[in-house]
């Protein structure tokens, strides 16, 4: 009964911790502070790398050394999907679901 009870603290305050942080965040968010690391290709550099890729005149190996960059980092700079580096500016939220913790997540309720 005891370790329940302590149990249920420790959740609750586990709860109360996550939407603080979350909160943080936001804020910071709402004052232009973005969390990660910095993109290596400006937007600049990536409207310039874009002609070249397309022409198929260089490789994707010659197009990053010319920026001074990896073929990794041109191919994501030039991916259609949206950039991870801004999840705001792509319409993308985090923390939006709530995970549940390993002890509840296999239990089910009375059938």
């Amino acid at each position: 009964m005891v370790f329940h009870l302590f149990g249920a603290l420790a959740q609750f305050e586990r709860e109360i911790i996550r939407d603080r942080t979350v909160a943080g965040l936001s804020a910071a968010r709402a004052r232009g502070r973005n969390g990660g690391r910095p993109a290596k290709l400006s937007p600049d550099q990536v409207r310039a790398a874009r002609p070249l890729y397309d022409e198929r005149e260089h490789t994707v190996e010659q197009i990053g050394g010319m920026f001074g960059v990896s073929r990794t980092s041109i191919y994501r700079a030039l991916s259609d999907k949206p950039s991870q580096a801004n999840p705001a500016a792509a319409g993308i939220t985090r923390g939006a679901g709530r995970r549940r913790s390993m002890s509840t997540a296999g239990q089910q309720g009375p059938s």
